[in-house]
């Protein structure tokens, strides 16, 4: 039953990539709402979920810039598209939660107050990513980006589009401590990378 709900989920993957290429090449980024999609996806993969978050609402902050117009563009797309699609995670329901980096004090207090299982973050300026990725692995916070350079700066999984395809990137160390433990048919399907630097 649990390989045949992993094929389900891993199909399920394949399809989105393959609707990206055939809809969206002209794309430079992967459009939100596969992005929420996938984020729910990748996430059922992770085998620790069940010790940490069975039976809860799975919450996930949305990290943003509040004085910059993409950022918040990009914020209201996905609350957005979670409005309209009932999201679940394993039968949890999934809640988004705003986080305003304009308009905070502490990252880190707001993460550990929110009690977020992940974060997915959106375009940026100004801001010390790697901070945030530290932040994250401190809290044991799976960490996403729809901004494929963040990746290298300890963030765990981010989209892009590659030859017209969604390519999913995950930086194996990081996500291993923000206490994540990925699946190896999830790790067949992306672009693993073995960042020990951060």
């Amino acid at each position: 039953m649990i390989r045949a709900n992993k094929n389900i989920i891993l199909l399920f993957l394949f399809s989105l990539l393959a609707l990206a290429s055939t809809s969206f090449a002209q794309h430079v980024s992967v459009p939100i709402d596969l992005q929420v999609k996938l984020l729910p996806k990748i996430l059922s993969l992770d085998k620790n979920f069940d010790k940490t978050q069975g039976g809860k609402k799975v919450r996930i902050g949305i990290i943003y810039d509040g004085s910059l117009r993409n950022s918040v563009k990009t914020k209201n797309e996905v609350f957005k598209e979670s409005k309209e699609n009932q999201l679940k995670l394993k039968n949890s329901d999934i809640v988004f939660v705003g986080i305003d980096l304009s308009n905070i004090e502490s990252l880190d207090d707001v993460l550990l107050n929110n009690n977020l299982y992940a974060v997915f973050i959106l375009p940026l300026r100004g801001y010390d990513i790697s901070s945030i990725s530290k932040i994250c692995r401190s809290n044991k916070i799976i960490s996403f980006t729809s901004v494929p350079e963040f990746i290298s700066q300890g963030v765990s999984v981010s989209f892009d589009i590659v030859n017209e395809k969604i390519k999913i990137s995950i930086n194996l160390q990081a996500a291993k401590a923000e206490g994540a433990n990925f699946s190896s048919h999830l790790l067949k399907i992306a672009n693993v990378i073995e960042n020990d630097t951060f």
